[in-house]
């Protein structure tokens, strides 16, 4: 008699459907993104303080030797590359075609009144204060050339750094947005300067592929204007593919004799996890004396005790052939983190795009 499958397993709480967790580590060097000729993509590291003309040069230079496409140049940076992304985008504003720019500053003198370490770094930078020439830091400051600006702007910023404070992330969204130029403005809950959490850094990875794509690439697929994925009618085409028995969420237990209905599972990794809590319907299909009130078909099962949970997915086994059981400690804990850190990506401040 073959073994039966143990990896099915009935959930006690709904999981919200987690994607994979495989991930690519946001933290890049500060950049130049290029596309080659041939559609590939590379980067041109930087890490220069002032702006140099040398930047430029290097472009210049791998655009005559036929390695990078002119038309398909962008920029992107974080901190000191955020700052320099910047302003190569206003010095050139011909040449880059999109801009990904995270925890950078655009006007000085705020930057000077709310950083922690603001005298001590504009003044190395500027060689005095604002208060002695307030001019300088203007004249250095993004914020009054932005009106130069052709790229399509993004930008990151969480919400306690204090090394750039999160409010020239406002301002910078705030003035593009005046402007009439194209930008969206992401805002990670908790972060300081450098991202900490493995889901914002996989966002701000997908966000700037996204951007890249569409601005810069330019094979995004068209988004279908009569159709959005969180309207209501995205939601009900969602929920048309949740396996029913009339109007009750599950699957017909198709064992000789039987009648009822068993929870649906999709695949989780190496288990098969109930779609959703078991219903009452559902469990009422094990226990013909659970009561179900009539328009509650598809309500979790309460009033359940532990034991009688064993013996609903021991009765699930028997009936199907197949392994089903209650989940682990460890494999529901695992659940439950692919879950948080799915949620966890989701809770940015997204601004939205002009």
């Amino acid at each position: 008699m073959p073994v039966p499958d143990m990896r099915r397993i009935v959930p006690h709480a709904p999981p919200s459907p987690p994607t994979s967790t495989t991930s690519r580590r946001a933290s890049t060097p500060d950049q130049l993104y290029a596309a080659g000729l041939d559609g590939a993509r590379f980067s041109i590291p930087t890490r220069i303080t002032n702006l140099d003309p040398g930047i430029e040069k290097g472009v210049d230079h791998l655009i005559a030797k036929g390695l990078v496409d002119p038309d398909r140049v962008a920029t992107m940076g974080w901190s000191n590359g955020s700052i320099l992304s910047i302003a190569v985008s206003l010095a050139n504003p011909d040449r880059y075609k999109a801009v990904s720019a995270g925890a950078g500053d655009v006007e000085w003198i705020s930057d000077w009144a709310n950083v922690d370490f603001g005298q001590s770094f504009d003044a190395y930078y500027f060689g005095k204060s604002p208060l002695e020439d307030p001019q300088l830091y203007v004249k250095k400051s993004p914020i009054f050339q932005m009106h130069k600006l052709k790229a399509p702007t993004l930008i990151f910023f969480g919400t306690e750094d204090r090394n750039v404070p999160t409010s020239q992330g406002w301002t910078h969204y705030r003035t593009l947005y005046h402007l009439g130029k194209t930008v969206r403005f992401i805002l990670f809950p908790g972060e300081p300067h450098g991202l900490q959490k493995l889901s914002h850094q996989r966002r701000k990875v997908e966000e700037e592929l996204a951007w890249m794509d569409r601005y810069l690439f330019r094979n995004e697929a068209p988004a279908n204007e009569a159709f959005k994925q969180d309207s209501p009618l995205g939601e009900a085409l969602r929920r048309a593919k949740v396996s029913r028995v009339g109007p009750r969420y599950g699957m017909p237990l198709k064992a000789a004799g039987a009648g009822g209905i068993i929870p649906e599972v999709v695949k989780r990794g190496t288990l098969d996890v109930g779609r959703f809590e078991v219903t009452r319907t559902q469990f009422a299909s094990f226990d013909p004396k659970y009561k179900v009130e009539p328009g509650t078909d598809n309500f979790p099962a309460n009033t359940i005790t532990f034991e009688q949970a064993r013996a609903y997915a021991a009765w699930l086994a028997k009936m199907t052939g197949e392994g089903w059981r209650l989940p682990t400690e460890d494999e529901l804990k695992a659940l439950l983190d692919r879950v948080d850190r799915r949620l966890e990506s989701l809770r940015a401040l997204v601004l939205p795009e002009n």
